[in-house]
């Protein structure tokens, strides 16, 4: 059987995940002026996961509603309000942050 993986394994280190993100050490000095005030700073809103291998596996999601504020695991046909993210994960696919006000 053909595999497209071969030798191939999925990474599953554990990271962090930042509530927020501060983004001035990564912009560049010349470029802070006038309109990025403000556009430095990000907050967490969604956490993508990914459980199983890379043939194969499963999804789910945590998100955040931005009008209440309160956050939501999403999981098939499930769909449970929750704490919020952990604060780190060996799942973690995508990250999602939203530009602070």
């Amino acid at each position: 059987m053909f595999s497209r993986n071969r030798g191939l394994k999925k990474n599953d280190a554990t990271i962090g995940i930042p509530q927020k993100l501060d983004m001035r050490p990564f912009i560049h000095p010349e470029a802070k002026d006038v309109t990025l005030e403000g556009a430095d700073s990000y907050k967490l809103f969604g956490v993508s996961h990914h459980y199983g291998s890379l043939s194969g596996g499963h999804y789910t999601s945590e998100a955040q509603d931005i009008d209440s504020e309160e956050w939501f695991s999403q999981n098939d046909s499930q769909f449970n309000k929750i704490a919020g993210p952990a604060a780190s994960s060996s799942s973690a696919y995508a990250l999602y942050y939203i530009q602070m006000d």
